[in-house]
Parts: C-alpha cells; sequence; structure tokens
C-alpha cells in the first residue's frame, strides 16, 4: 500500500493576515474616537476591540508556536488595558457638589447691590454654589438653574471669568413706563427664544421676571474652584396683572398680552408688578458637562433650607 501525503493547509494572504491581526486594535482606536460623541457606543467598541485581540492573543497559530514566557505577557497586557480602560474611563467619577441656601434678603435696605442686582424688599435671595471637589478641570458646563418661583434677576457673584448667566426661553412679564398713555402699539419679537418688546413711541420694555430658571455656560470649571449665583425671586401680584387677557397659543408658538396701567396715587410704582417676598423651597438643576472624553449629564431638584 503507498503512503498518504498529509494535505498541505492554504497560507493566508498577508494582507489579511495583517488585517486579522489588526482588527483588535483597530476597533479600540475606533471606540477611542467615537466615546466623545457618544459615550456608551464607543465604550462597546473597546471592549469588542479588547475581546478580539484576546483571542487573537490565545489563539493566533503564530503566537501558539512560541513559549509561554511570550505568550502570557502578550494575554496579560491585553487584561491589564481591559482594567485600565474600565476604572480611569468607564467607572470614573466626575463629581460636583452643589449647595442651595437662602440669603439675608431681610437685612437688606432699598436700593443695596448683591451681584450688580439691586435690591427690593419684595425680593427673596437665593444662593446656588457649585463646587468642582476632584483634581481634574471640567470642560463645557451647561446647567440651567431653575428656583420654583419667579425670578427678577440673576448673577454670578463669583466663579471663572469665562461664565456667563442667561434666561431661558419662556414666560415673562415685561414692563416699562410709556411716553404717551392711550393710544399706543406694542411690538414682540422672538429670536430664536429670546424675546425682544418695544412699543411705537421707541420705549423699550425690559424683563421684570421670567419663569424658566437661567443658563449658566463655562468653558472651564477649575479643579477646586466655586461658582456662586444669586437668583431675586419674586411672585407677582395677581390683583394687578388680573386686568391682562393670558395668552393661549397652540403648540409650538406664543404669544403676549398688553396692559396700560395708569399711576393711582403718588406711591405708585412699577414694583407693584410683584407681591410679597416669596418663600422658594427647591432648586432644579438639569444640563450636562465634560471631564475629558466623557459627557457626564446632572438632573438634581434640591430642596432649599428653611433655617440659614
Amino acid at each position: 500500500m503507498g503512503k498518504t501525503q498529509p494535505v498541505p493547509k492554504p497560507s493566508v494572504p498577508p494582507t489579511l493576515e495583517l488585517i486579522r491581526v489588526a482588527a483588535g486594535p483597530g476597533f479600540v482606536l475606533a471606540g477611542f474616537g467615537m466615546i466623545p460623541a457618544s459615550f456608551w457606543w464607543g465604550v462597546c467598541l473597546v471592549y469588542l476591540g479588547i475581546v478580539v485581540g484576546l483571542a487573537e492573543a490565545m489563539w493566533d497559530p503564530w503566537l501558539l508556536k512560541k513559549p509561554e514566557a511570550i505568550q502570557v505577557p502578550i494575554i496579560g497586557s491585553v487584561f491589564a488595558f481591559a482594567t485600565f480602560f474600565t476604572i480611569s474611563v468607564v467607572l470614573a467619577n466626575a463629581p460636583i457638589a452643589i449647595v442651595v441656601y437662602l440669603g439675608g434678603s431681610e437685612n437688606y435696605a432699598p436700593g443695596t447691590q448683591i451681584g450688580g442686582i439691586e435690591w427690593n424688599p419684595k425680593f427673596t435671595d437665593v444662593r446656588v454654589a457649585l463646587n468642582e471637589p476632584s483634581m481634574d478641570d471640567y470642560q463645557s458646563l451647561n446647567i440651567v438653574i431653575s428656583p420654583d418661583t419667579w425670578t427678577h434677576e440673576a448673577a454670578i457673584l463669583n466663579g471663572p471669568k469665562d461664565c456667563s448667566l442667561s434666561p431661558e426661553p419662556g414666560d415673562a412679564i415685561l414692563a416699562g413706563w410709556t411716553k404717551k398713555g392711550g393710544d399706543d402699539t406694542v411690538v414682540g419679537n422672538n429670536v430664536f427664544g429670546t424675546f425682544n418688546f418695544h412699543d411705537s413711541l421707541g420705549t423699550e420694555l425690559p424683563p421684570m421676571a421670567i419663569r424658566n430658571g437661567y443658563r449658566l455656560s463655562c468653558n472651564s470649571f477649575q479643579a477646586h474652584s466655586t461658582i456662586q449665583l444669586v437668583f431675586a425671586s419674586v411672585t407677582l401680584n395677581n390683583e394687578f396683572l388680573k386686568p391682562l387677557q393670558q395668552p393661549n397659543p397652540k403648540q409650538g408658538q406664543w404669544g403676549f398680552s398688553v396692559g396700560e396701567f395708569a399711576p393711582g396715587s403718588a406711591k405708585y410704582s412699577i414694583w407693584d408688578i410683584f407681591g410679597s417676598r416669596p418663600h422658594p423651597t427647591i432648586v432644579s438643576l438639569v444640563g450636562s458637562y465634560r471631564n475629558g472624553p466623557r459627557t457626564y449629564l446632572i438632573n438634581k431638584t434640591i430642596k432649599i433650607p428653611t433655617e440659614r
């Protein structure tokens, strides 16, 4: 009987061999590239690359021919990278400590300047402090902060110079003194959620109160730093505003109503729009910030202590 010859295994083309070996690192690099745009999809791609790389390290024909002194360190390096990635990226914590409290509204003399806000006895001083306790610098802080009352005005008391605070679009009360009563036209414009009102005589009507809170935006939030904000919370004088017809816009639309009020006495003031000093109970914070490649979401409702 003749001897049977073993059939040689077909060789893998070098190009395909390179693609197979590079698949694991390729998924890892693609995952890191995706993390800034979509964190969890990027994380999944990185872990997929780790699994593929581990399979290559354990069953690659070329490595199987090598001594254990080479195989074991390669497999161990894959596990080490997976552990490092999990701890430093997936499980990384980026805390922000938030404190809300009441200032000393009852002790402010009329006209006192608090963060550029000229104080009035009808205002309640609500303070919000955000502290960054970590060793890292956060980026792209973008948070809407809303007390559960109307706000006449808000200001940044201290914090990074690149921070800004702007009112959120939504319900608003605007008022001003007209130069000639009885025959006036008010024009309102809504430009990307920012309202501007003026009458036919050129009188600007600035916002007196808004209800949807203020947006805090900072390019960076340095390690171990604090941002402190003040909100002048108010209530509305419903008796004063009762003659105004309430707008009733359809979904996706906006509207406004206008009223004219003549001084009733020598004590008449534009501040009669407001009622007595309010007692806010909660502050809500909704937004996001970044630490390295990861975006963190914040959605908190914090109760205001009744005692300072």
